[in-house]
């Protein structure tokens, strides 16, 4: 037997881009994540572009080979990114994620999800090690 799920979905409204400004804030009954500038041209290599205010903005990185886990049962991965010069993955400078030893699923080489915290960004100096926060594993 299958159970039903709860499932909204959401017709989006086109807006002009003179009115880009105000939709910002605008209230709405739903969560949103930022505003979506889909070109009107209708051609195909138009990119679809994205804005997210700087507490919104997610990045993917590979995770890098981890350490032992902490006192906290927490591992601490380097995040890695594709260069595409060198045409293989590298570390992201000194930057790192902690993700509790219980997720057995997410190992060296799996692709997350992070976010920085900005209210972080104040407090370190560009030579220290930034710690992301993580979201998810794709």
């Amino acid at each position: 037997s299958s159970k039903a799920a709860d499932v909204t979905i959401l017709h989006q409204q086109f807006k002009e881009m003179k009115t880009a400004g105000s939709l910002s804030n605008s209230s709405t009954d739903y969560p949103t994540h930022g505003l979506v500038f889909q070109p009107t041209t209708g051609r195909k290599d138009d990119p679809v572009l994205m804005w997210r205010p700087p507490e919104s903005v997610t990045v993917d990185f590979r995770l890098g080979k981890p350490e032992a886990p902490d006192e906290d049962n927490m591992i601490k991965f380097p995040l890695e990114v594709f260069d595409i010069k060198l045409a293989k993955y590298a570390t992201y400078g000194n930057d790192f994620v902690r993700i509790s030893a219980g997720r057995t699923s997410v190992i060296e080489g799996t692709i997350v999800v992070c976010q920085y915290d900005p209210a972080t960004a104040a407090e370190n100096s560009d030579s220290q090690p930034r710690e992301w926060v993580f979201h998810r594993s794709r």
